[in-house]
């Protein structure tokens, strides 16, 4: 174990100054040689660099400077299908709550909604989502 050059004290371990006087336990002139730090524990070993993938083909019949679409473009989703039109006249099966369907005719549509007539003289606004083809 090395002491101070200045004041004796013990200098502990790999210590760059003394803990006692703040004095540098090394010379400038001397080359210093630090303990290693240790590091995690078990490190995982970093995985293999492989080769980038190939670029994919291009569609035949791509226009020159085509390079398709970017990484991180996430692509075009085609639009929801659009509900079923039911104009004035339509014949349709309404989903009711205790579970059966009943037949109508479509009296008018707006928007979402359309108004039923129903065989029993009874009308009313139904949602789309409730309303089949009845044809």
């Amino acid at each position: 174990m090395a002491n101070c050059s200045k004041c004796g004290e013990a200098l502990t371990g790999a210590a760059r100054f003394c803990s006692a006087c703040g004095a540098p336990a090394v010379s400038v002139d001397a080359p210093t040689v630090l303990a290693p730090v240790p590091g995690p524990a078990a490190a995982a070993a970093p995985a293999p660099v492989t080769a980038p993938a190939p670029a994919p083909a291009l569609p035949r019949g791509a226009p020159p400077g085509y390079v398709g679409t970017p990484w991180n473009v996430a692509p075009i989703a085609p639009p929801p299908p659009s509900p079923p039109a039911y104009g004035p006249g339509a014949l349709v099966l309404v989903h009711w709550a205790d579970g059966n369907r009943y037949p109508g005719t479509v009296l008018q549509a707006s928007g979402r909604q359309v108004l039923v007539a129903f065989p029993s003289g009874m009308q009313q606004w139904v949602d789309l989502q409730y309303v089949s083809s009845g044809a």
